[in-house]
């Protein structure tokens, strides 16, 4: 059944992603064929206005994309959950933890699409190669060591987990918000401002205790070069400081959903 909910979220999500997709690709095309165009000293009013014109729409799609997956994230939860479909969607034979999950595993494969397009797009743009570079660090020593290697694994994990966080924490609002009688919009975003700033103090909280932890080692390990020992350091201990919120943002998302819910 969960499978089938996945089924059902990408194809919904899916008629409205791939357009978007598709028409950042052709006019990234576009701007690719109107540049190479004007470097081939191709003298026209028309191509002029026609080469603003793509260059706006392109930086207009890129924005959308980011928007929408956004959107799409929050409004197919909304829409399944908080809404008359609810009464639906809660009386499926899958339990609480299926029907948060199968959400959650679409926003973040489209942000991760939304992504991969976008760096296409761009890379079509630009017609550099060296673009490519990113997935590669053969070429940079730095990254050559354990160390090296070990902040790149981080970096990845870090972002695809705030990308997690980031999906639950308006969940979790959501979830929150629709237990109010009323105004279940003012519930919602005064919830979500409460888990950010919570979640924002105590992030720099965090880095201040790091930060004061690592004092006393840090010049010696700047002068030793091992910089990258320091940054593996922050990187890891935001690693898990986004887990531990992550799973709490679940834990509320899951409880109000079972024990709270009010679709009324």
């Amino acid at each position: 059944m969960f499978l089938k909910l996945l089924k059902q979220d990408f194809r919904a999500t899916a008629r409205l992603m791939m357009p978007v997709y598709a028409a950042a690709i052709l006019l990234a095309l576009f701007n690719r064929l109107s540049l190479a165009l004007q470097n081939g000293r191709v003298e026209s009013h028309f191509l002029y206005v026609f080469t603003q014109l793509a260059s706006v729409l392109f930086v207009l799609t890129m924005a959308a994309i980011v928007v929408m997956s956004f959107v799409l994230m929050i409004w197919r939860f909304h829409k399944n959950y908080m809404t008359d479909e609810g009464y639906l969607m809660f009386t499926l034979p899958v339990n609480t933890t299926e029907l948060i999950l199968s959400k959650l595993t679409i926003a973040i494969g489209w942000f991760i699409c939304s992504a991969l397009v976008a760096w296409v797009a761009s890379l079509i743009v630009s017609h550099n190669s060296d673009m490519l570079d990113i997935f590669t660090i053969n070429d940079v020593s730095s990254f050559q060591t354990p160390e090296g290697r070990k902040l790149l694994a981080g970096g990845a994990i870090f972002l695809l987990l705030s990308g997690i966080c980031g999906c639950l924490m308006f969940y979790a609002a959501m979830s929150v918000g629709q237990s109010f009688r009323s105004h279940k919009t003012f519930g919602t975003v005064l919830a979500f401002f409460a888990f950010y700033i919570v979640m924002q103090i105590l992030s720099m909280v965090l880095l201040s205790g790091t930060l004061s932890s690592m004092a006393g080692t840090m010049e010696a390990m700047m002068e030793s070069g091992t910089m990258l020992s320091i940054a593996n350091g922050l990187l890891w201990r935001y690693i898990a400081f986004e887990a531990v919120f992550a799973a709490t943002y679940y834990a509320i998302t899951h409880w109000m959903l079972s024990k709270k819910l009010n679709l009324q």
